[in-house]
């Protein structure tokens, strides 16, 4: 997941400086970071919570509703790092919002995959 979302970084980096440098925003290389750290906070959250099921500290359905509350999280601090940048820089707004959507949309497809895979595993073993 984080090294697509860092391939995914520097291809919108050369994209961005070799097709449509006039949509260049400063703030772009924010963009995949932050998405690397939440990716890395999922991986490590999904990981504390499949030992916990494995060890019977937990039920997979504790889990799924924790799983839901932190990409809740995300979507609630997405939009406030979206209102910060429209208050504060406003530039290229429309570049930083479709970029931004495109690194969000695709991160939530992976951790979908990830809750996915994780649910078959445990759905078997149940």
């Amino acid at each position: 997941m984080v090294l697509v979302l860092s391939a995914m970084g520097v291809a919108g980096w050369a994209v961005f400086h070799w097709l449509l440098p006039q949509y260049w925003f400063r703030l772009y290389p924010a963009i995949p970071f932050v998405f690397m750290v939440f990716a890395i906070i999922i991986i490590l959250l999904e990981d504390r919570w499949e030992r916990g099921v494995a060890t019977g500290r937990t039920t997979q359905q504790r889990v799924s509703i924790n799983i839901t509350g932190a990409k809740m999280a995300k979507l609630l601090l997405s939009l406030v790092l979206i209102l910060l940048y429209w208050y504060h820089w406003d530039e290229q707004i429309k570049a930083f919002l479709l970029t931004f959507a495109i690194f969000y949309l695709v991160s939530l497809w992976l951790e979908t995959l990830i809750f996915v895979s994780f649910t078959k595993k445990y759905d078997q073993k149940g």
